[in-house]
């Protein structure tokens, strides 16, 4: 269930006035005066962030939401802008990363009334620091569905006496829903005046604070929404820079010039003035495209000394050097980057690095290399970027730059089941180096699963022996000893995909439907149905071939023409004028075959593999299935075809092909831990390449004996 950390304004003057002000503008609203934090769903509330301690927070100027020109939003609300450094580094809103600490006065869908009471407010001033009361903490409430929220009568509701005791004071009369409810809406912001005047008499003696200035500011065109900004969680922000900040040398400890080229909000600047003393912080850059976010950073961070600039980092001239990076930047992938700003980038990135860079590469790709020039000698970066790049091939460029240009100090990638980001389905892993040459001994720590600080497994591996050319691999867990007379699974096998029809909807059919639609024997392939649906692992065979499985599927599969399949077969043949009609015939795959409904040519496998899924308590992320039908399989399934000694050795001894299939079966989870990809949300795929460097052990000696060694 969703929740929000808020902080209530628990003071004797302050919050009584502007809970009063809350009820007369707004007299359905039961909310009392709070500013909201974070909010939660994905994620969990950290325990330390309920502990902490605030000791005032300033009341700054009115705002308002809705009113602008153009907006949708139903609901109109005035609001009064807030600040408190000490809930900074604590604040996450992920869906509204540019919204700043507030108190809301009114949230209803009177246009008119929300501009006549931001009128109203205006002429006060509002800028004052707001004492609490001594540990004053935050709480977190969880949000319940409106339909599951208590209904009570609102004429009848009883409100805090504090509350009642400041009205009767203020105007005389007597604090209920029914006279709230019966005011007009002049009289309310008359009521609404005299309260303000009340508030602002009180609080004479509170001391005044300065507003910062503000501009406006538009959204850049193509410019991402909102939803789609990911900004870092502050623990896992301040995670980062606590482990990165480990590696500067001693000097540099004392004199930090930090940078991050893809500011947003600023976590990671928070996060640094969390864990260090802000004297050590000799300057500090933040970049950013986005005018929205600059203003937002700005506004949070002007007074602690950052210099916040308005710019594309990527296309940036020369800017003074930095020794400590921390960076979370745009997850874009290569599609969603325009194709001549992905010509241009693309080339300097080439050009500044020696090295050419993949069209496929992702916008982080480029920032990472080039930061490289913003990076002072000996300088430490800490990036958060999606862990693909080490299994991917345009990822090359930046295996290559990591393991040969800088000195590589740790990748950690975390666990599928660990989400680190409220509003991202992403898997991510944090990347820190220093801007030193490495040397041939050095080795970086590669951790998988838990946090930074606890992961749960870590690998020391000498950086020289990482190859840019092949995937990296972060283990999950220890992985046996093996001697160089081991098996591969590409010793025993090749591998090939299912057949890809192009058209399962057309191409497969329930073998009573393809009776009933007229189609032959003879134009009918058996297929397997989706793993899914197997109730064993083991699939036997009928006496005519098909599979014995639940639902029996078939795939039309034939070389006659369209001529003699409509003088012979003419059912079939208006079943194949349907699939004209319905464009299946152009498809991208079925429109290149001749004729258009004959499938690719695939014998019948021994051995299936399951190559796609997710891990369910002991049961591995990916099933081999011994197939003892003549049913082929589609592309859900990898094909394992035994080398020709192994088949003659199965067609000598029927006890062959179950070893073989338990050796396989227990190899599924080494395969899964040191092959496969894993992709956000759990799912792991492992591609017939890989499948093939598969270690299978313990191997029978007879089998042993007939294994055929792939040379490359």
């Amino acid at each position: 269930m969703p929740s929000v950390l808020v902080l209530y304004l628990a003071d004797k003057i302050v919050g009584p006035h502007l809970e009063l002000l809350r009820n007369i503008c707004e007299p359905n609203s039961k909310s009392k005066p709070h500013i909201t934090v974070r909010y939660s769903d994905k994620l969990s509330i950290p325990d330390a962030h309920l502990r902490t301690q605030v000791s005032h927070i300033d009341l700054l100027e009115v705002g308002t939401f809705g009113l602008e020109v153009g907006s949708d939003q139903t609901n109109k609300t005035v609001f009064i802008r807030c600040r408190c450094d000490e809930l900074l580094p604590l604040e996450h809103k992920p869906y509204f990363p540019t919204s700043e600490f507030h108190i809301t006065l009114y949230d209803g869908e009177s246009q008119n009334f929300a501009r006549l009471l931001a009128r109203l407010f205006r002429k006060y001033n509002w800028a004052l620091q707001v004492p609490l009361p001594r540990a004053m903490k935050l709480t977190a409430i969880k949000i319940k569905p409106k339909n599951r929220r208590k209904q009570t009568n609102i004429l009848d509701r009883e409100y805090d006496p504090q509350v009642v005791s400041l009205f009767k004071r203020i105007t005389q009369e007597k604090l209920s829903g029914e006279f709230l409810h019966s005011l007009s809406d002049k009289s309310r912001l008359r009521y609404a005046a005299l309260v303000c005047d009340s508030l602002l008499n009180q609080t004479s003696s509170f001391a005044r604070v300065a507003v910062p200035t503000r501009k406006k500011v538009n959204r850049l065109p193509g410019e991402a929404s909102d939803y789609e900004i990911h900004l870092t969680p502050p623990e896992l922000a301040q995670s980062i820079a606590a482990y990165a900040c480990k590696f500067l040398e001693k000097s540099d400890r004392a004199n930090i010039d930090f940078g991050d080229p893809a500011v947003g909000t600023g976590a990671f600047y928070g996060a640094l003035l969390s864990v260090v003393d802000k004297k050590t912080i000799k300057s500090a850059i933040g970049i950013d495209i986005s005018p929205k976010q600059v203003e937002a950073t700005r506004l949070r961070w002007d007074s602690k000394d950052i210099r916040v600039i308005e710019a594309d980092y990527l296309h940036m001239g020369d800017i003074s050097q930095r020794n400590f990076i921390l960076a979370n930047p745009p997850y874009l992938r290569h599609q969603g980057i325009k194709p001549d700003y992905k010509r241009e980038l693309r080339i300097r990135a080439s050009t500044d690095m020696g090295m050419k860079i993949s069209g496929l590469s992702g916008l982080y790709v480029y920032f990472i290399l080039l930061s490289h020039k913003w990076m002072a000698p000996g300088a430490i970066a800490a990036w958060l970027i999606p862990s693909e790049f080490m299994q991917t091939g345009y990822g090359k460029a930046l295996r290559y730059y990591l393991s040969r240009t800088v000195k590589l100090i740790r990748v950690h990638q975390f666990s599928s089941d660990a989400r680190q980001f409220e509003n991202a389905e992403t898997l991510p892993c944090v990347v820190v180096f220093k801007n030193v040459t490495p040397m041939d001994s050095h080795t970086a720590q590669f951790t998988f699963g838990g946090t930074l600080e606890n992961p749960v497994s870590s690998q020391d591996i000498i950086v020289k022996d990482l190859d840019s050319e092949q995937k990296w691999r972060v283990k999950q867990k220890a992985l046996p000893h093996r001697d160089a007379s081991g098996v591969k699974l590409g010793d025993l096998f090749s591998v090939r995909r299912g057949i890809a029809t192009g058209a399962n909807q057309f191409f497969v059919l329930d073998r009573n439907v393809a009776k009933e639609l007229g189609v032959p024997k003879k134009a009918l392939r058996p297929v397997l149905p989706k793993a899914m649906s197997l109730l064993s692992d083991v699939i036997e065979q009928d006496q005519d071939g098909y599979p014995r499985v639940t639902r029996q599927l078939c795939v039309i599969d034939t070389d006659m023409s369209e001529d003699e399949i409509q003088k012979k077969y003419p059912k079939f043949f208006e079943y194949l004028k349907k699939g004209i009609e319905q464009g299946v015939k152009n498809g991208h795959l079925v429109g290149r075959r001749t004729p258009w409904y004959r499938q690719e040519r695939r014998d019948p496998a021994p051995f299936l593999c399951t190559y796609m899924g997710k891990a369910h308590g002991d049961k591995p992320a990916i099933r081999f299935i011994w197939n003892k039908s003549a049913a082929i399989v589609t592309n859900t399934y990898l094909m394992l075809y035994p080398h020709a000694s192994v088949r003659r050795l199965m067609d000598e001894n029927n006890d062959v092909a179950s070893k073989l299939f338990d050796i396989l079966r227990n190899s599924t989870w080494e395969a899964m831990e040191e092959f496969s990809r894993l992709h956000a949300g759990g799912l792991s795929k492992i591609e017939p390449r890989e499948l093939l460097e598969v270690w299978l052990g313990p191997v029978p000696s007879e089998i042993k004996a007939v294994a055929n060694p792939r040379l490359f």
